[in-house]
């Protein structure tokens, strides 16, 4: 059985070497389609990645006069907590003590002044949003008139990051939606172009195809090596892809920290955290797309 294998093994590699030329292009095309889906991979990354960030830099927090009843502050927070993706936390005077007393910047002397006995901190409510959109619902709410006498300030860095916000949101939106374009473009020329690799193959060894179907070879013995030679122009263009997309993201990491200045991400880091799932997406798909289409060529050309 092994002794097998290796011949199949081995007649699949040497069928593959003797028509690399005649596989050089179906590996290219396979090499640019999984590129293209290798960046909107990346891209998805790095804006799950830019969105979070911006969640955490986002602080949103309302806090109320103290002639504001727990009923009016319990609207509030029942108010914001009904939107979809919108956590309103009630923040009273002793977790605004303590907060406070947690700070770093903040001289010790100074929270001396400020004790249990002695607490003007304000009650209010922190506000965080699972999604960017959400935060235009959250000023509406808090600038209702019914509440306006009882905020004592209202804070809302969203507006200092708005423009930040819109750029990535539209940048990586855009960038996106030209990739899965191009993946889709790619993905048919690569059908057509490994199809037609495969077909080529098999044509010339149409001879010796005939000569091992007379002599009694199994259909294992004429398809498998076939098989093989399609992973191989998939794993080879895996292989090519990822080093493409690895240099692509060195020489536009400066670029993307520039684009999203001050929030700590870029794109080669949302690249390499994620390395092995993007190995796994290019190989997979590559090995995929060489089989499926060497499967069609058999089935439609090699009789056994």
């Amino acid at each position: 059985m092994f002794t097998r294998l290796r011949r199949i093994a081995r007649l699949g590699f040497t069928n593959f070497w003797r028509n690399r030329w005649m596989s050089m292009a179906a590996i290219l095309i396979i090499t640019m389609t999984l590129t293209t889906m290798g960046i909107f991979v990346v891209l998805s990354y790095f804006a799950n990645s830019a969105s979070e960030a911006l969640k955490d830099k986002v602080t949103v927090q309302v806090d109320f006069t103290d002639s504001a009843s727990e009923e009016i502050i319990q609207d509030m927070q029942r108010d914001l907590s009904s939107e979809a993706g919108v956590l309103a936390t009630y923040i009273s005077k002793e977790d605004a003590l303590a907060d406070f007393q947690s700070r770093s910047d903040i001289k010790q002397s100074t929270k001396d002044l400020i004790t249990s006995n002695n607490n003007p901190l304000p009650r209010g409510l922190r506000i965080r949003a699972t999604e960017l959109d959400n935060l235009n619902k959250i000023d509406e709410i808090v600038k209702q008139n019914k509440y306006q006498p009882y905020i004592y300030n209202f804070t809302n860095d969203s507006e200092d990051n708005k423009l930040l916000i819109d750029r990535v949101n539209k940048g990586t939106k855009m960038i996106k939606q030209m990739a899965a374009v191009l993946t889709v473009v790619f993905i048919i020329v690569a059908i057509f172009v490994t199809l037609n690799t495969v077909q080529m193959a098999i044509h010339s060894r149409k001879d010796e195809i005939e000569i091992m179907r007379l002599v009694g070879a199994g259909q294992s013995y004429v398809r498998v090596p076939f098989y093989l030679e399609g992973s191989l122009m998939g794993m080879m263009g895996a292989a090519l892809s990822f080093l493409i997309l690895y240099g692509g993201m060195r020489y536009f990491d400066s670029i993307s920290r520039s684009y999203v200045s001050g929030l700590g991400i870029d794109l080669f880091s949302a690249f390499g955290s994620n390395i092995i799932q993007i190995i796994i997406v290019l190989l997979g798909v590559g090995i995929l797309l060489g089989t499926l289409c060497t499967a069609y060529s058999i089935r439609k050309y090699v009789k056994v």
